[in-house]
């Protein structure tokens, strides 16, 4: 934009009558003679830039002549070096990512610009806007300020092992909190800069390291060693098995016609053993399956229930035998049995293969193999749970115990999901029931009504706020209200904690998202903002695919979990979420990523926060003191987060607190003391205790700031004795800050 020459003249003029010495004058009305008479480019990219500049210049040249006053002399900020700083805070020019931000931020820094301008921090960032956040946060901090130097120093070494923006503004924002709870800096670099290497894999290895790793190298190849020497025990074992189910074979087909009822007898009495062994030996066996490997011992089970599979059609064509050959094979049997009790290995696709042998057995031998078949098909029942969906060929077991498959799938529709209904009507059932809950005495956030409405019409809901404000609480009692079952989903990791995955044996493992989408469930994601972002975009075809039946619920809309397992999405089918941040990545309080843009663009964020009528009725069954001295603190606290500039105020009471509060208040379990040190006056630094002394006493300046002298149960205490004991701790909380610090009383 270009500027008049009257304007140009304007300026000339302001900076003459200046207090700038003569020298440092004509430097600059000769650089604006020379853009103006196009002798030079505009280092500033535009006129109004250039005007701006010099006006900021003469004004922070005035404001520091108060340092005359004191006998200091006024610093003169080196125009060359601003022009310098241009080259690299604008390097496109007015093309540059973020121009009109960074304008601002150049104009208001122009007096720090030795620090604020650091080329060094300021190159590692390919979105300068970071680089703005980073610099705003240690300038408002005065000991952060002092150690400048040392936060560029680490930024520059961490750089290097960081691949993205994110990774090193969450780094740097990091070491920045540390550093006030730190005595040595250097050693915190280091440290820092270590573990970034470890998440990338890289070790420094000293001789010491090396050496215990050899060592383990060693014991990892003699654990090795004698693993081979294992492998040969085995075969002999099988070997075993082998010739003695030769030899009781032989035996018994040579002797069996004379004896078959004492035999039918003797197995009997066996396999009644067997049974009740079977259940307190069950536990043994999974535990020592364990620790044996899988191909080794999996073809040793298909040998061994072939050779078993031999003895049992032998013994149906028993006749006769001695009583000294019913004891021998009962001794034999059992001690097959117990030894390969001890190594067998529990595993679905050959415990399938003894099903079948099992079955085949049990339709062609007596009453004594019916028993045995029983007692194999137990376990194979119990480790086959899961079903077959329509259309697909994989069969479906949960992926972990937490996700339930035991209920069949309702198609019907709920009576707040159903559109036939009017909205308002079966809004009206909904207001009814909490207001009749009301009336039992349970507590409801101001936000609920909002968040209901939002879930009815399919909205995605994503409470964002600070942490112990009741946001899974009310989620709960939104999944109650609406008469649909909650799905409280984990930490997505990455894309199978949502999709599944097929096992080893093709079998598909179904996730909490699953049963959800089969199932009609609201879906919960706590902690949403530091979920894996990459994953979380899976969730989009989730959203948009239900939206189409809510729409029209005649239509089918399927989603494919897995490789291959293809579902329809119920018509219930909801989303919720919550977190602590807005999604747009980390603030001063909560180090989270930056939720993908498609992905919030199909969120409905309600900021949630604490609800002062909620902690009223929380703390209500005493006298409002308590509660009169939560509202005060929680606005002391707001003012500090308001003059700090920051999102949440750290170290706000919460409704968590008042839960636990209103408990101690019950069981009178804790002195006032404990309650203000614990819930009040932790991770405060000395001048947010000041200010909250402060504060407090301007709402109760008749109040001392001194010890009561009194001890009462907890819920007898006043308001104005509740505010001296707040007002007494935090004093004493300074001084022992203080006296940690080395700084000796006032």
């Amino acid at each position: 934009m270009a500027i008049t020459d009257r304007r140009f003249n304007d300026v000339i003029r302001l900076i003459k009558s200046s207090k700038m010495t003569n020298g440092y004058k004509s430097l600059l009305v000769d650089y604006i003679n020379d853009v103006k008479e196009k002798k030079r480019n505009n280092d500033f990219i535009d006129d109004d830039f250039l005007e701006r500049v010099m006006i900021q210049l003469v004004n922070d040249y005035e404001e520091s002549q108060k340092y005359v006053e004191e006998g200091k002399t006024p610093s003169i900020i080196n125009f060359e070096e601003i022009l310098k700083s241009t080259l690299y805070i604008f390097p496109f020019g007015n093309k540059t990512e973020d121009y009109d931000k960074l304008k601002e931020f150049f104009i208001k820094n122009i007096r720090h610009h030795d620090k604020m301008f650091n080329d060094k921090l300021y190159g590692i960032f390919t979105y300068k806007r970071n680089y703005i956040d980073i610099v705003n946060i240690i300038y408002n901090d005065n000991k952060l300020s002092e150690s400048f130097d040392k936060i560029v120093e680490f930024a520059v070494k961490v750089n290097n092992y960081c691949g993205s923006d994110e990774e090193r503004k969450g780094a740097i924002l990091a070491f920045i909190y540390d550093i006030p709870k730190c005595d040595d800096i250097d050693t915190l670099i280091s440290d820092r800069v270590y573990e970034a290497k470890k998440k990338l894999g890289i070790y420094d290895l000293s001789e010491k390291t090396l050496s215990l790793l050899d060592e383990k190298c060693r014991i990892a190849v003699n654990l090795f060693d004698k693993y081979e020497e294992f492998v040969p025990k085995l075969n002999s074992f099988r070997e075993e098995i082998n010739e003695i189910l030769r030899i009781s074979k032989a035996d018994l087909e040579r002797d069996a016609d004379g004896a078959l009822n004492k035999v039918n007898d003797a197995i009997d009495k066996r396999i009644d053993k067997l049974l009740v062994k079977l259940d307190d030996t069950r536990l043994d066996i999974e535990q020592q399956m364990m620790k044996k490997t899988d191909e080794t011992f999996n073809k040793l089970l298909v040998d061994a229930a072939e050779k078993l599979n031999d003895l049992e059609v032998a013994v149906r064509r028993i006749t006769t035998t001695s009583d000294a050959e019913i004891i021998r094979i009962e001794k034999t049997t059992q001690e097959s049995f117990d030894r390969l009790r001890k190594h067998v290995e529990e595993d679905p696709q050959l415990k399938e293969i003894v099903k079948q042998a099992s079955e085949n057995v049990a339709s062609k031998q007596g009453v004594a193999n019916v028993k045995i078949t029983k007692a194999v098909q137990q376990v194979v029942d119990e480790a086959e749970e899961g079903y077959i969906i329509a259309n697909n060929v994989r069969r479906i077991l949960p992926a972990d115990s937490s996700v339930d498959l035991s209920k069949a799938v309702d198609p019907t529709i709920l009576p707040a999901f159903d559109n036939t209904i009017d909205f308002d009507v079966r809004m009206a059932k909904i207001t009814d029931e909490i207001n009749r809950r009301k009336a039992d005495g349970e507590i409801f956030h101001t936000l609920i009504d909002e968040i209901i409405r939002c879930v009815m019409e399919g909205d995605w809901v994503y409470l964002w706020g600070p942490s112990g404000c009741g946001k899974t609480y009310v989620i709960r009692q939104v999944a109650e209200l609406l008469g649909i079952e909650l799905v409280e989903n984990g930490k997505i990791v990455n894309k199978y904690d949502i999709m599944g995955f097929n096992d080893p044996q093709g079998r598909f493992r179904a996730t909490q998202a699953f049963k959800a989408v089969l199932h009609g469930d609201l879906i919960a994601f706590d902690e949403f903002d530091n979920d894996d972002t990459s994953s979380q975009i899976c969730l989009n075809g989730f959203y948009s695919g239900s939206q189409d039946i809510i729409e029209d619920p005649t239509k089918e809309r399927f989603i494919t979990f897995g490789e291959d397992v293809k579902i329809p999405i119920h018509t219930n089918f909801r989303m919720i979420a919550a977190g602590n941040t807005s999604g747009n990545g980390a603030n001063e309080q909560y180090l989270r990523g930056r939720i993908d843009e498609s992905v919030q663009e199909r969120l409905t964020p309600i900021r949630f926060y604490y609800d002062n009528q909620v902690e009223e009725q929380i703390l209500s069954e005493w006298n409002d003191s308590w509660y009169k001295l939560f509202t005060c603190f929680r606005d002391v606290c707001d003012g500090w987060a308001d003059k700090k500039k920051k999102e949440h105020a750290q170290g706000i009471i919460t409704t968590r607190d008042a839960s636990a509060i209103a408990r101690y208040i019950r069981h009178n379990s804790k002195t006032i003391d404990q309650v203000m040190r614990e819930k009040f006056t932790q991770v405060k630094d000395v001048n947010y205790l000041t200010h909250i002394k402060d504060r407090t006493h301007e709402m109760f300046p008749s109040v001392p700031q001194t010890d009561l002298g009194i001890i009462k149960r907890l819920g007898e205490y006043s308001k104005e004795e509740l505010a001296q004991k707040l007002m007494y701790t935090c004093s004493n909380e300074i001084e022992k800050i203080k006296a940690r610090n080395g700084i000796s009383k006032l």
